[in-house]
């Protein structure tokens, strides 16, 4: 060990005696960082991360929201596909269409702009096909305009921006633009999947209502307004629970009554959207 321990010694002494192996040593550092960083970008993907955030705000409207269902990118080829669904707080059924919407691309390191193709494929969803996108294109802007005419012939503009950088599970080196046809039939495909989901969660609330109303009759056997031990204040308080659990029971009733027709209707909505999927 102490011979190991010499011959480091006796190597350190002679490299730092040595002008020129200190000289050579000192450009080779930046050498060897700028090395480092170019081998880290070659593992990388171009694109910039957006913040979590900047990806749910999407763009936003009066009466909804234009946020990504899905996309996909391939550097091989550039192209960029990225599907669109119209988000409401309301039941108003919203209808988007090459009439009232346009939309470009807009990269946003060297603002190059792209005329994509869109699909309107369902009311309230698009497909947006971009093709030469470069790999590092940083990310992209989706700027649309949208004419509301809503009141008659008194047509509103209005604009909104949706941002979009695709990583990670968002790059598929196969994607290629496809058929008017294939997105169509993929939108569908989307639409039986969102009302099988939607009929997961009314029975759902099918099953918590009745849990809830099962819990509140055990509740209510617990109680007597007319117990004679209880007071006068005590008896009117236990009767207005009681009463309050009632209408909590009936309310029950009535939620599992319109979700048992609403799973009726989609259900019905689902068969005539199979029957379009079979067809296409």
């Amino acid at each position: 060990m102490a011979k190991v321990k010499g011959f480091f010694k006796k190597a350190y002494r002679l490299f730092k005696n040595n002008k020129k192996a200190s000289y050579l040593s000192l450009l080779a550092i930046p050498l060897v960082l700028y090395f480092g960083v170019y081998l880290y970008s070659l593992t990388q993907n171009h694109t910039y991360k957006l913040s979590k955030e900047d990806m749910e705000e999407g763009a936003s409207f009066d009466d909804f929201n234009l946020v990504v269902q899905d996309q996909k990118y391939n550097p091989k080829n550039g192209t960029y596909v990225i599907k669109v669904r119209a988000d409401t707080d309301n039941d108003e059924k919203v209808v988007l269409d090459s009439n009232n919407l346009s939309v470009k691309a807009i990269t946003n390191k060297d603002r190059k702009s792209y005329q994509p193709n869109v699909y309107h494929t369902l009311n309230d969803y698009f497909v947006v096909e971009i093709e030469d996108i470069p790999k590092d294109y940083g990310s992209l802007k989706l700027h649309f305009n949208y004419k509301d005419s809503k009141n008659g012939d008194d047509d509103s503009n209005r604009s909104g921006d949706l941002y979009v950088s695709a990583v990670g599970k968002n790059i598929d080196k196969n994607l290629t633009p496809q058929s008017k046809k294939t997105y169509y039939r993929d939108s569908y495909i989307y639409l039986k999947n969102r009302l099988e989901k939607e009929i997961e969660d009314k029975k759902r609330d099918i099953k918590y209502n009745k849990e809830n109303i099962h819990s509140i009759k055990k509740e209510n056997k617990k109680l007597d307004a007319n117990d004679p031990i209880l007071s006068k204040k005590e008896q009117r308080q236990t009767q207005s629970t009681i009463d309050d659990n009632n209408s909590s029971i009936e309310s029950s009733k009535e939620n599992i009554s319109h979700d048992k027709k609403a799973i009726k209707e989609k259900q019905k909505n689902k068969e005539n959207v199979e029957k379009v999927i079979n067809d296409l």
